[in-house]
C-alpha cells in the first residue's frame, strides 16, 4: 500500500512516499529513502501536530519521522505498518512449532515460582528459549496473528502476556497477600509503629514501574524501608544492587 502526503502539504515540508510492501517498509522524501525490515520495528508512534500528524518508527538501525500526513493518513500507516510487524512475527515463529511444546509444558511451572510476576519478568523467561524466545518477547507478539496450530497451544502464555491479564493479576494477588502473611512479623518490627496493610503491600509489589503517592508523614520513607529490607530477605536482591535516593524539594 502507498502513501503520499500531496503536493500541498509538501509545499509546507518533506515531501514523502511511503510504500508497506509485503516484506518491508520502504520510505522515500527530499533527505531520506530505504527500506526496513518489519521484524527489525520495535516501536511505532503517532504524533499529532496543529497542521498535519506524524508517524516514528523506531527499529534496531533506524530512527524514521514520518512527517505531514493528514490525521486519518497517519492513522492508516501506523495501522498498516503494526499489522504487517505482527505478522513477520508470527511468520517467524510458525517455522518453530514443535518448540512451542517445551513452552506450553513450562509455562504453568513457570507460575507457581514463589514471586512476583511482572512483564518484564515473563519476556526474561521466553528468552530462555532461543530458538522461540526472541519472537515471543518481541514488542509487537499478538497471538490473534500466529496459525491456529500455535495459538491452540498458547493461549495461558498469551494471556499472561497481556496488559490486562486476569489469569496473570489474580496470580499476583495470591502472591501479594501470601507474602504479606510471611512477612509480617518482620515488617511490623521495622519502624515504632506496625505497617498498615497498604504498605506491606506496596513493599512485596515488584512491578516493573510502582508508583507509591501519599502525603506527607503517612509513612512513604517506612514503606520504602520495608521495600528495601523485602527485596533482601525474599533473596530478590543483594544489598549491593539497590539503590534508594531521596530528593528533598523546598517549600
Amino acid at each position: 500500500m502507498k502513501y503520499k502526503n500531496g503536493i500541498l502539504r509538501s509545499l509546507f515540508g518533506s515531501s514523502w512516499v511511503i510504500d508497506t510492501q509485503a516484506d518491508k517498509l520502504s520510505y522515500k522524501s527530499k533527505s531520506q529513502i530505504g527500506t526496513i525490515n518489519y521484524y527489525n520495528i520495535y516501536s511505532v508512534i503517532q504524533k499529532s501536530g496543529l497542521l498535519s500528524d506524524s508517524v516514528v518508527v523506531k527499529s534496531q538501525n533506524d530512527h524514521l519521522n514520518i512527517t505531514n500526513f493528514s490525521n486519518e493518513n497517519a492513522i492508516k500507516i501506523k495501522t498498516d505498518i503494526v499489522d504487517r510487524i505482527k505478522k513477520a512475527v508470527a511468520f517467524e515463529l510458525s517455522k518453530h512449532i514443535d518448540a512451542f511444546k517445551d513452552v506450553v509444558v513450562k509455562v504453568e511451572k513457570f507460575l507457581g515460582e514463589d514471586r512476583y510476576i511482572a512483564q518484564s519478568n515473563i519476556r526474561g523467561w521466553l528468552r530462555t528459549f532461543p530458538e522461540i524466545g526472541p519472537h515471543l518477547s518481541h514488542p509487537y507478539f499478538d497471538i490473534n496473528f500466529v496459525p491456529e496450530e500455535i495459538r491452540e497451544r498458547m493461549h495461558l502464555l498469551g494471556d499472561i502476556q497481556s496488559k490486562n491479564s486476569r489469569t496473570l493479576r489474580q496470580r499476583n494477588l495470591e502472591f501479594v497477600q501470601g507474602a504479606i502473611k510471611r512477612y509480617k512479623t518482620l515488617f511490623n518490627k521495622l519502624e515504632k509503629y506496625p505497617l498498615t496493610e497498604e504498605q506491606m503491600r506496596a513493599a512485596v509489589i515488584d512491578e516493573d514501574r510502582n508508583l507509591l503517592i501519599a502525603a506527607a508523614g503517612s509513612g512513604k520513607s517506612s514503606t520504602i524501608v520495608a521495600k528495601v529490607v523485602y527485596l533482601i530477605e525474599s533473596g530478590i536482591a543483594q544489598p549491593n544492587e539497590i539503590l534508594v535516593l531521596s530528593i528533598f524539594s523546598p517549600g
